[in-house]
Parts: structure tokens; C-alpha cells; sequence
């Protein structure tokens, strides 16, 4: 892979990729040296519903995460800044207030040369494993709460029991069992 500083000057093929950026799904933004906002594309407008007029200039931490004290900017900056590129999952709010969850790449363009970020938007996956888990804890507390015993046999050997059914066999706890 070629360093940022070795890609072609060609204005052919800047264009191109200009236009491939344009047109992804994944919202891009370009940034200076000092973490400052200088292009959105268009997928970027539309996930966190800033326009590129209000973004430029600006640092991405505007998005701040759900908690006023999210560290996640803190420390993609500081990667960007050593440059060295950054990989997560944020909690992030759109302009309207609205919760996204972002799969974010912030990739340093060389020394001062400023930053690429692309990000992905999660926000239905995320709600999906919220449920899950919360489907997870209900199912969880339904079996351990339950008045009846509960248990799993498998091969010879219990695989599960709820606390009453390790009660009825003589056990403390059913890890004791």
C-alpha cells in the first residue's frame, strides 16, 4: 500500500476518487492537520444530518457521544495526532438530537497533512443487540426466579439448573452441582 504522501497528483484521478466519495453510503470527512473538519460527503450530511456548510471548521467532536464525557473523540484524536490510525464504535448524536451508534475509521494522511474518517452507521444493529440482551436478562431471570425447578441434562450430566432444582438435589448452588 502506498504512503498518503506517494498517491498521484493526476486531477483525472482525483476527481475519480472524489466522485467515489461522494457516492458511498459510508459518511467521509476530510480534515486538517489540527483535527478541523475541511470536506463532508453527502452520506455524512445525511447520517448525522449536518450540512457541510456547518460541519467545516469545525472538529468532529461536535457529534460528541450520549455522555458529555465520552473519552472516544478524546482518544481518536490523540491517536490522529501521534499518527496512528483509529478503530471504534461510538455512541454519537445526530444534529436533531436523534442517538446514532458510528463505526468510525479515522486514518492520519501523514505529517501534517491532516486526517480521512469514515464511518459507518450502526444504530439498528446496536438497538438489535440492546434487545437481544435485554430478551437474554428477562429469559435469565424467568428461569432463575422460576417456582418450579428448571434444569438441562445432557450426556450424563446437568448442563443447567435453575437455584430450586439444585436445592431439590442437594446442592447449595447449581455450580455446586
Amino acid at each position: 500500500m502506498r504512503e498518503p504522501s506517494e498517491l498521484p497528483r493526476d486531477p483525472a484521478l482525483l476527481a475519480k476518487l472524489a466522485r467515489v466519495a461522494s457516492r458511498t453510503e459510508s459518511a467521509v470527512a476530510i480534515g486538517d492537520a489540527s483535527g478541523c473538519v475541511e470536506w463532508v460527503n453527502p452520506a455524512f450530511e445525511r447520517i448525522t444530518g449536518y450540512s457541510a456548510a456547518e460541519i467545516q471548521g469545525k472538529r468532529l467532536d461536535l457529534l460528541r457521544g450520549l455522555h458529555p464525557g465520552e473519552p472516544a473523540f478524546d482518544w481518536v484524536l490523540s491517536r490522529f495526532q501521534q499518527g496512528q490510525p483509529a478503530r471504534l464504535e461510538i455512541p454519537a448524536r445526530s444534529r436533531s438530537g436523534q442517538e446514532l451508534w458510528l463505526a468510525i475509521e479515522v486514518q492520519p494522511l501523514g505529517t501534517d497533512e491532516g486526517f480521512i474518517a469514515i464511518a459507518i452507521d450502526i444504530t439498528e444493529r446496536k438497538r438489535a443487540e440492546r434487545g437481544l440482551a435485554e430478551s437474554e436478562e428477562r429469559y435469565r431471570q424467568l428461569v432463575e426466579l422460576s417456582p418450579n425447578p428448571i434444569g438441562v441434562h445432557c450426556e450424563g450430566r446437568w448442563v443447567f439448573l435453575n437455584p430450586l432444582a439444585a436445592r431439590l438435589l442437594g446442592a447449595e448452588t447449581p455450580e455446586k452441582l
